[in-house]
């Protein structure tokens, strides 16, 4: 296997970890995004936990930012709560840090 072959796999290795580690920080903050929202609109336990179960799912089909914001905002607004939109895309960009530092420690 010749030099550039294995800088090659390198990488593509280094690349798949990347891909994997986003995708853990993203579920990891819908998470904890579906936890805040739950409380904010006095969910029971179990009421969250289905919450948090279809928040997560609606991540893994659905790959951006906007989408998991928008459904957040939408849920909580219709809940009674007053929140902009922009509130709710700061709480996620507050969650990938706080997910993202975490994730680097361990």
């Amino acid at each position: 296997m010749s030099i550039l072959d294995k800088r090659e796999q390198a990488f593509e290795k280094k690349y798949a970890q990347e891909i994997e580690s986003d995708y853990i920080v993203r579920l990891h903050r819908a998470k904890k995004a579906a936890l805040w929202a739950a409380e904010l609109m006095n969910f029971s336990k179990k009421q969250t936990e289905s919450y948090v179960e279809e928040i997560i799912a609606t991540e893994v089909r659905h790959a951006s930012e906007d989408h998991l914001a928008q459904r957040l905002h939408n849920n909580l607004t219709k809940n009674g709560q007053d929140i902009s939109l922009h509130q709710v895309t700061l709480h996620l960009a507050h969650y990938e840090k706080e997910v993202r530092a975490l994730t680097k420690k361990g």
